[in-house]
């Protein structure tokens, strides 16, 4: 039996792009078990468009507004699927994405947690075909130890990934004092003690817009340095190679900070 999925999305005013991530998550070759929308109190009648829209096919969660980190925390709380899939509002999926994760799955069962390649899309069309070919080359399936990869450079797309929710729950969760860099710190934490896959093919679309929080870049250097200097003490390897690069890292950081 194959295991069942949850998806989480964290929205925030997203009237404008909902409908076009949820139409992809509703489509799927491999249909989700769960499907939760986390509303950080969007002013834009975000909350009950979806409800108007897709009614039982959707749960939303309406919070207070305080950002995504918080919002996404709440969702991942009360989703009871096997695994966990995570998703923003402004991107969308190919509609054999959940199957061809599942299926990876079923190849690498030792996985706790996956992401995928996708393009990378703004209103003038596509601005990377693969997100991943700035990472890695050439972009090739990876099953393992990823933390090594991941220590030097946050590669994975938050709307890729997938964790198993026993894996999410025994790790801690979602340290929800980082706003900008959340998801980046749950891979590190998780990729530090669980092996991981990475799937070639480009099953998400990301979108690249003005808003978007990875082009707050101050604020995501800021938190980026927090993270490698807890790196740094050994709070998620305790090992000499880990703990410098940990240093080093931050180091550089801390120059960009300046800037």
């Amino acid at each position: 039996m194959r295991p069942t999925v949850s998806v989480v999305l964290a929205v925030y005013d997203a009237a404008w792009c909902i409908e076009r991530a949820l139409d992809s998550v509703m489509s799927q070759t491999a249909p989700l078990a769960e499907v939760i929308v986390c509303d950080d109190g969007s002013t834009d009648g975000t909350a009950e468009l979806v409800e108007r829209r897709y009614g039982m096919r959707a749960r939303v969660l309406r919070l207070p507004h305080r950002n995504a980190a918080a919002a996404r925390a709440e969702g991942l709380a009360v989703a009871r699927s096997d695994w966990l899939a995570f998703m923003d509002a402004d991107d969308w999926w190919e509609p054999e994405k959940n199957e061809r994760q599942l299926a990876f799955l079923e190849t690498h069962p030792g996985v706790a947690w996956l992401s995928s390649d996708g393009d990378l899309r703004s209103d003038e069309g596509v601005l990377r075909e693969s997100w991943l070919s700035e990472y890695f080359s050439p972009v090739t399936e990876m099953v393992g130890d990823l933390y090594a990869p991941l220590l030097m450079r946050c590669f994975p797309l938050v709307s890729s990934c997938m964790v198993r929710r026993d894996v999410y729950e025994a790790v801690g969760g979602l340290d929800t004092t980082l706003v900008y860099s959340h998801d980046y710190e749950l891979w590190l934490r998780i990729a530090a003690h669980h092996p991981a896959g990475l799937v070639p093919e480009r099953l998400v679309h990301y979108w690249s817009h003005p808003g978007q929080l990875s082009r707050r870049m101050e604020s995501r250097h800021r938190e980026d340095l927090e993270i490698m200097r807890r790196v740094a003490a050994g709070r998620q390897r305790d090992d000499a190679a880990t703990r410098r690069t940990g240093a080093l890292r931050a180091a550089a950081l801390a120059f960009e900070v300046g800037l």
